[in-house]
């Protein structure tokens, strides 16, 4: 007996070798997929981290230049933590000059790797005092200037880093890829 293909019916279809092959060949593709997937999204949450720092800097800055002086906005940054602030600092109050705003956490576990920026005087010092003093702190002032220094932001899935830079003088926050 053959089939309107003009072969044999006992060679229709596909034998169990063949489909457990082709089964086999798809979860390796799939396997492979899922890791390259993966890579992608610890990467896009290390860039998505820095571009929100950058966004959040010129946030402060614009904060600080709208309230004018004496208030400064800054945020604030600690090695080794996932956990990044916004902060205030306030010299006519008569307590609680620096204040912790809003409080953020990267995604993917992304987290402070370096920090440094420069002394801002008086809002550096009560800040941090108030906060923690290991905190770096990236303060924005009303008349256009900053704490120059850098953050480095690290996702440790893909061992790959991020920089952010502060420009003293012009206020300037922008990132820097490794």
């Amino acid at each position: 007996m053959t089939s309107k293909f003009g072969l044999p019916a006992e060679d229709q279809g596909f034998t169990l070798i063949e489909l457990l092959a082709g089964v086999a060949l798809i979860g390796i593709l799939m396997t492979l997929a899922a890791g390259a997937l993966r890579i992608y999204w610890f990467r896009q949450g290390l860039e998505r981290s820095s571009e929100v720092v950058v966004t959040e800097m010129r946030g402060a800055q614009q904060r600080a230049f709208a309230e004018s002086h004496p208030v400064v906005y800054g945020l604030r940054f600690q090695v080794g933590s996932t956990t990044w602030s916004i902060v205030q600092f306030d010299p006519r109050k008569a307590s609680n000059k620096c204040i912790e705003v809003e409080r953020h956490t990267f995604p993917t576990k992304v987290s402070v790797s370096a920090a440094s920026f420069a002394d801002g005087g008086e809002a550096t010092t009560t800040c941090r005092s108030a906060l923690g003093s290991s905190s770096q702190l990236a303060f924005f002032f009303s008349r256009g200037t900053a704490t120059a220094g850098s953050v480095t932001l690290r996702s440790p899935y893909v061992d790959s880093t991020k920089t952010v830079d502060v420009f003293g003088v012009t206020g300037r926050a922008e990132e820097r890829g490794e």
